[in-house]
């Protein structure tokens, strides 16, 4: 049992990531290309059954780059066309994800606020845009 769920999370994050390879430019054990950053303010979730939560797009990779994603900050989650990506920053703080996701070209990113209330929270991704 434990080896099926390891191989599906194997073959999950294959999927998700499969050009890690060849979006990622590194030199010195740092990514290059361009740093970019989009940001959004995210409205809370309803706390009433489906406990549904708003989604902002926070940034559209050009269609010739890879997006790198190397943080996000706030109050939210990152989804990627995928999927759900990555976890929920605590409290506004950051997530770093070292060296990064890799986002394929053209793809949107956007924000699904992981915040309860009534006001608009902050929700931030910042990466690197690479050939």
């Amino acid at each position: 049992m434990r080896f099926s769920i390891v191989m599906m999370s194997s073959v999950l994050a294959l999927m998700l990531l499969g050009n890690v390879t060849h979006a990622q430019q590194l030199s010195k054990g740092t990514l290059s290309g361009t740093l970019v950053q989009g940001s959004a303010m995210i409205g809370s979730c309803d706390p009433n059954p489906p406990y549904s939560c708003p989604e902002a797009d926070l940034f559209t990779a050009p269609a010739d780059k890879f997006l790198v994603i190397t943080q996000v900050c706030g109050y939210c989650s990152l989804v990627a066309p995928a999927g759900r990506i990555g976890g929920a920053p605590s409290g506004g703080q950051c997530i770093r994800f070292d060296p990064g996701l890799v986002i394929d070209p053209g793809a949107t990113i956007k924000g699904r606020s992981a915040a309860g209330g009534s006001s608009a929270f902050p929700c931030t991704v910042v990466g690197v845009l690479s050939k």
